[in-house]
């Protein structure tokens, strides 16, 4: 699939990740609550309610043919949250939308799932493999045409023409693999597509291909190459990830692995698919939800900040250095984890990043730093 669109035969798609839904009945404004938000990873977790109802009501307005959902539905894999994230769920397949989901790390018998009451972390009920099946159902489970014994994963028609292959590297047996009885039917389903002249379409929560050399390693499949190599051996072209909170594109052998930030941080981002089966081509744009997009960033940015504020203050700065060296790294992060770094050379040719080299050169922020604004 090079990137190019034919319109009269294309399949649209919404493409979202990283949900990490938590039920507004499942938390308050307490201690605890605040506390996880303001050492959390920058998640926009309050407003979770906000954005999967915009989410649905982007769906009702763009019609696509398919909503593909890529894995960490739930914040830390409430039972509470999944089944309240089922009814959004349910509204989008009512406007005339298919809707097909895979478990990310977070769903599947998370051992931290709590609600937070008066103060204190509370656990609550979490989500078994049998739990997720059974609430998932609708959302692809029902549709699928085969499905694989040793995991979450199954295989869907998304046209006579198009296939989507969902690979669960999240079992509690293998967490963070995929099994190998996984890939032995993988196989089976991309052989049988390969003779029938049928594309494939594989949708993963952990990235196959490495989106940063720098920082991967817990953010691939933990047997990616043997993945990838699989995917290449029968020509798939496209597969679809997220977990990494990243908006990146990596491709390696003729395999595109796009991975789409996650839905709950800024600036909460989807993808926008068009999948064009008889010319073998794809189109992939990024776009945000048009809400709480102030709230999220501040969220964001405190996040990075707390993160550089002990890197800065050991070192001999000058309060205005401090504050220059500060800004450039909470924009270009959040410029790259939001897919918009673009404009390389005006940070490169700053005077907060000659500082950065010449006072910061032996941290690891100058070395992340400069590792994506030289990639």
């Amino acid at each position: 699939m090079s990137e190019a669109k034919s319109e009269s035969s294309s399949v649209s798609m919404i493409v979202a990740t990283d949900i990490h839904y938590l039920s507004a009945d499942l938390y308050d404004e307490g201690e605890a609550f605040r506390k996880l938000m303001s050492t959390g990873d920058g998640k926009y977790t309050e407003g979770g309610a906000q954005i999967m109802q915009e989410l649905t009501e982007t769906v009702k307005r763009e019609k696509p043919d398919a909503v593909l959902l890529c894995g960490d539905l739930t914040f830390n894999g409430e039972l509470y949250s999944l089944k309240e994230t089922a009814g959004y769920l349910s509204e989008m397949e009512e406007a005339g939308s298919r809707v097909f989901v895979i478990p990310g790390n977070h769903d599947i018998e998370y051992p931290v799932a709590a609600m937070f009451r008066a103060g204190k972390a509370i656990h609550t009920d979490n989500i078994s493999p049998g739990d997720f099946r059974s609430i998932m159902a609708p959302f692809g489970y029902d549709e699928a045409f085969s499905e694989d014994e040793a995991s979450l994963s199954y295989a869907a028609e998304l046209r006579d023409d198009l296939w989507l292959l969902t690979l669960d590297a999240n079992t509690p047996e293998v967490p963070g693999a995929l099994r190998s009885e996984t890939l032995g039917w993988a196989g089976s389903i991309l052989k049988e597509a390969e003779e029938k002249n049928i594309t494939v379409i594989t949708m993963t929560h952990q990235n196959v291909l490495k989106q940063n050399d720098l920082m991967y390693q817990g953010f691939v499949i933990n047997n990616h190459e043997e993945t990838a190599e699989l995917l290449k051996k029968y020509h798939v072209l496209l597969n679809l990830s997220g977990h990494s909170h990243l908006q990146h594109t990596a491709v390696s052998g003729g395999l595109t692995d796009i991975c789409t930030e996650s839905l709950s941080v800024w600036p909460l981002t989807y993808g926008s698919l068009q999948a064009d089966p008889e010319a073998d081509t794809f189109t992939y744009e990024n776009r945000s939800l048009n809400i709480l997009q102030q709230e999220s960033r501040e969220r964001f940015d405190e996040t990075v900040c707390r993160m550089i504020g002990p890197v800065l203050a050991g070192i001999d700065l000058a309060e205005e250095e401090n504050q220059e060296m500060r800004q450039l790294a909470c924009e270009v992060n959040a410029m790259y984890f939001s897919g918009q770094l673009t404009e390389r050379e005006a940070y490169l040719n700053s005077k907060a990043w000659q500082n950065w080299e010449m006072k910061a050169g032996d941290s690891f922020w100058h070395a992340y730093l400069k590792h994506i604004l030289e990639e």
